[in-house]
């Protein structure tokens, strides 16, 4: 309610620590609740964007803060809803941007430890992939499919999980671009994992080169698949083929920590 927002995201900020502090204490759930329900409001409509940031950081960092223990396990999933809402109702495309890199963090750091929550944070990234209205943030997407699909190789249920959304995306994105960067993001999970994770990858590229209904998006995955094969013969890996890999950048587009 103070007019500074400076002083609304050192606010949040605070919120994010009082509830880590509630948590520590037994039977604590109502008053963390309300801050959560603080933030998440504070993130989707404040009308200064670095206080908007600030509560999806707090956020973000009560989630992989907290013990790894049952009682707060919806309190996690609380903190990957307000994310979802983020990433996919923000006030703008930076705003979009930003709470996908925090569900990307948040999956990075929970792990296996709450495959629930992790797997919530990799659907919420799946359907920003396949449906959202700006083309960067769904190539964005898909890039940290790619990276959480090795990342998360030991957990083999959420790899899969990630490899499946990017199969989708190589089939039947929006876009030719959409379907050709998938393609390359499926190449590049296929060379960093092991053989049974790998031929699911194989398996999407096939579908592309045969039937997609453009001739360079079916001329590009087949191109990786002769890398492949070259590859599997002994081959050195080369510059991979005209397409679309877009490095993932820590932070996202705007996000003045990645300037």
């Amino acid at each position: 309610r103070v007019p500074d927002a400076e002083a609304r995201a050192y606010a949040a900020q605070s919120l994010g620590e009082v509830v880590l502090a509630l948590r520590r204490e037994p039977g604590d759930g109502e008053r963390s609740s309300q801050c959560i329900a603080a933030l998440w409001a504070l993130a989707l409509g404040d009308e200064s964007r670095d206080a908007r940031h600030g509560a999806a950081f707090a956020v973000s960092h009560v989630a992989t803060s907290l013990e790894d223990a049952p009682a707060n396990s919806t309190m996690q999933m609380r903190c990957v809803e307000a994310m979802r809402d983020m990433a996919l109702q923000g006030l703008d495309e930076v705003d979009r941007s930003f709470a996908a890199w925090r569900l990307f963090e948040m999956a990075n750091a929970l792990q296996g430890s709450r495959a629930d929550a992790t797997s919530e944070c990799i659907a919420v990234l799946a359907r920003i992939a396949r449906e959202s209205d700006d083309g960067e943030l769904r190539l964005y997407a898909a890039s940290m499919l790619e990276h959480l699909a090795v990342s998360l190789r030991g957990e083999k249920g959420l790899s899969t999980q990630c490899i499946e959304a990017l199969k989708e995306m190589a089939v039947s994105g929006r876009q030719a671009s959409d379907r050709s960067a998938a393609a390359s993001r499926l190449f590049d999970t296929a060379c960093s994992l092991e053989a049974d994770h790998a031929s699911q990858c194989l398996e999407a590229l096939s579908d592309v080169a045969q039937q997609d209904r453009d001739g360079d998006v079916r001329e590009h995955a087949a191109q990786l698949l002769h890398e492949i094969l070259a590859l599997a013969c002994g081959a050195e890996r080369d510059v991979r083929p005209e397409g679309g890999r877009r490095e993932h950048r820590r932070g996202g587009r705007g996000y003045r920590g990645s300037q």
